[in-house]
């Protein structure tokens, strides 16, 4: 049976989506790990509870989220719990210490052993685990095509080196479209220098990966899901 392991960021935003997958393919026939923590597995409860009463071959992994070696006090293990903004990156410093005990657990006695990873984009460093297992890493996007293939173009045509204020409009390169906005409205697509580390790490991640999946679906992306498989050549 093949055994697929799924690690989502731990925010609503990206936890919602990635809630009914594990369902969705362990109802074809297929094993399903589902890496979370204990504060995060509460917030699913219901899903895993819905999971639990199907019948289905999934299993809840909760790893302890280390986030006191990051500075963040007890509980904090999702996004939306931090009180403030400036703890973001401490947050996501704390995920990169989850490489350790998932791969102890994932090499352990795991029947059958792990044939995917398909990983949160923003888990860069479940690269590195899929690498050590030698098994394939997925990535999965909360965003759209649309929104991927904006965001990369913005990084590829480096509209961050002429583009300085937050309130400038500018063009989106690269679409056929003509699409106008700001920084200021696009803030996730300028990650600034705090983050340009992880944004780094991410970017390259990405281009290792060997797919993505999106959530979305083709009628409503089909200009975007063309021209992604451009840059990512898939």
């Amino acid at each position: 049976m093949p055994h697929r392991v799924l690690v989502p960021l731990m925010t609503q935003g990206h936890m919602i989506p990635r809630a009914d997958l594990p369902l969705l393919l362990a109802d074809r026939g297929v094993l399903v790990s589902f890496i979370t923590t204990p504060c995060n597995a509460a917030r699913i409860k219901d899903t895993i509870h819905r999971a639990r009463d199907s019948g289905l071959p999934i299993r809840f992994v909760e790893l302890p989220f280390p986030g006191a070696e990051e500075g963040l006090a007890e509980g904090w293990e999702n996004i939306d719990d931090l009180p403030r903004a400036e703890l973001y990156i401490n947050f996501f410093r704390a995920t990169y210490l989850l490489q350790q005990p998932l791969e102890l657990y994932l090499q352990g006695q795991q029947q059958p052993y792990p044939s995917v990873i398909i990983s949160d984009f923003c888990h860069p460093w479940t690269l590195k685990v899929a690498r050590n297992l030698r098994i394939p890493r997925i990535t999965f996007s909360s965003m759209s095509c649309f929104a991927l293939l904006c965001n990369f173009n913005i990084w590829r045509y480096k509209v961050s080196d002429r583009i300085a204020e937050e309130h400038q409009p500018f063009t989106v390169p690269g679409l056929r479209e003509q699409i106008e906005v700001t920084r200021a409205q696009a803030s996730e697509f300028f990650p600034g220098p705090v983050f340009e580390n992880i944004a780094k790490d991410v970017r390259e991640a990405e281009f290792a990966a060997d797919g993505i999946v999106v959530n979305s679906f083709q009628d409503s992306n089909m200009y975007s899901s063309r021209g992604n498989r451009r840059p990512w050549g898939r």
